[in-house]
């Protein structure tokens, strides 16, 4: 393949963005500060993900169907927003309008940019943030 990886930062809203690409037709776009949602992914110029135009856009969607999203500690719809484990039933929050928990609490927790690492062959991008317990 002929293409250099490479990751850059821009601004998006009152946010930033990284974007992932070859430089060719491949690119990922990703919010941290929204969990590490993904805003757009391009594969071979193809659009793969649906996109949100504005930050205010995302903020209203993010409450009712949350699209796009990569990173959650759990399936991506509960249903009724709870699971079984060893006899024992636990409730997830938040639990949508649906009623389903929909990518637990997780799906609006700011990440930070730890490392870029960008190679011939890759560029990969490591995103952190902390669990507190009592959050949920």
């Amino acid at each position: 393949m002929n293409f250099t990886p490479n990751i850059s930062e821009q601004a998006w809203g009152n946010t930033h963005a990284c974007l992932l690409s070859d430089g060719i037709k491949n690119q990922v776009c990703i919010l941290p500060k929204y969990g590490g949602l993904i805003l757009y992914w391009k594969h071979e110029g193809i659009d793969l993900t649906e996109t949100f135009e504005t930050e205010e856009t995302l903020m209203r969607e993010l409450e009712v169907i949350y699209p796009n999203a990569k990173l959650s500690p759990f399936v991506c719809r509960l249903h009724n927003g709870q699971y079984s484990w060893q006899n024992q039933t636990f409730q997830i929050e938040p639990v949508k309008a649906d009623g389903h928990a929909l990518h637990g609490w997780m799906y609006k927790t700011p990440f930070t940019i730890v490392e870029k690492i960008q190679t011939p062959e890759a560029a990969t991008l490591v995103i952190r943030t902390s669990y507190n317990r009592d959050f949920v």
